[in-house]
């Protein structure tokens, strides 16, 4: 089969969903099939196409205009129209897959919604929106049962979890001092990292309380 994945950013990025996509891409190729990533860029000197993993990786240049993504992805078009199945991760993605291209081809699509927005408890608007991307897919993939839950929208397939590489494999580190604040997870703009660096920055400084951060991921 000639499977497309379609996702927000892509190695050299990195994430849950582009680590995700990386191991499910090379596993996928091990079983005979063509794999192609289409993913958005947000850094100019990323090349327009490569091949990383054995998997083929074009991007579209989401630092620019909504217009030269557009173009962009019709000069992709072929690779859509080619494929058997296109994948795409999360709601947001479904959303612009339809705004920028569905409306010139039709191929079967699915979809893996892998988390939630950052809005707790998750807002009468989200359930609805998911309400609706659920009608532009053929299937839906939970990387997880509490997305259903809140969401109100059941998934066709829920993944088990699991660790790559497995547990037994990571190295362990020593426990935390009790003082001690633990960050684990992308070290980006987008993933809220500095919202704890500007609490134990508050801590010390208004309430006198030396509490240390340890930060346990890779990124910018």
């Amino acid at each position: 089969m000639r499977i497309l994945f379609l996702v927000p950013r892509y190695w050299p990025a990195v994430g849950g969903i582009e680590k995700y996509i990386r191991e499910l891409g090379k596993a996928l190729i091990e079983m005979g099939h063509d794999v192609t990533v289409v993913a958005a860029s947000y850094d100019a000197d990323d090349p327009d196409a490569e091949v990383h993993d054995g998997i083929c990786v074009h991007r579209y240049p989401a630092h620019r205009s909504p217009v030269r993504c557009w173009a962009r992805l019709m000069g992709l078009r072929r690779l859509f129209a080619d494929a058997d199945v296109v994948h795409i991760s999360d709601i947001q993605m479904v959303e612009y897959y339809h705004r920028m291209l569905a409306w010139t081809l039709r191929r079967p699509i699915f979809m893996t919604r892998h988390g939630l927005s950052y809005r707790c408890p998750v807002p009468a608007s989200e359930k609805r929106r998911a309400a609706r991307a659920s009608q532009l897919v053929d299937g839906i993939i939970d990387d997880g049962y509490f997305i259903a839950k809140w969401l109100g929208v059941p998934a066709d397939v829920v993944l088990d979890q699991g660790l790559s590489p497995p547990a037994d494999e990571i190295e362990q580190s020593p426990e935390p001092a009790d003082d001690t604040a633990v960050f684990v997870g992308r070290v980006d703009w987008d993933s809220g990292i500095h919202r704890y660096v500007d609490a134990i920055e508050a801590l010390r400084r208004k309430h006198h309380q030396r509490v240390a951060l340890e930060v346990y991921g890779g990124g910018e």
